[in-house]
């Protein structure tokens, strides 16, 4: 359900050809879930990594399938929609840290891996919410 459901989310960082972490966990449940909380909350959890890893003094590009993060980042969309807000701002806080950072849009496709790590993340907290 969008909204409402779970908001997983799934990031996978690489250093040229080498990747180097990946993580995937839940957002929120009920109402305020979608898919946008899920895609910032997982660009938040990746930015937090790499900040407390020391690479936001390199050039970072976040690639997402999500146009809407992408747009709203680079300016060109306003966030108007209340449960993202919040998000955004930490987004852009975590931004703010960075040497130079730029954000791509990719088709669903290339984001396979990300994809299959916020299913997982899904369905480890179906399961142990049966």
């Amino acid at each position: 359900m969008n909204p409402g459901g779970r908001a997983c989310y799934g990031w996978v960082v690489y250093r040229g050809d080498m990747q180097i972490a990946s993580d995937c966990g839940q957002i929120c449940s009920g109402e305020s879930a979608s898919n946008n909380v899920a895609e910032y909350g997982a660009l938040r959890s990746a930015l937090k990594y790499l900040v407390t890893y020391a690479y936001n003094n390199e050039e970072v590009e976040v690639r997402s399938d999500s146009n809407l993060i992408v747009q709203q980042l680079k300016g060109s969309y306003q966030v108007s929609a209340p449960r993202i807000f919040s998000l955004y701002h930490e987004v852009k806080e975590l931004a703010s840290l960075f040497l130079k950072i730029s954000y791509t849009w990719i088709p669903r496709s290339e984001n396979v891996e990300a994809d299959a790590l916020a299913q997982k993340a899904y369905n480890y907290r179906a399961k142990a919410e049966a």
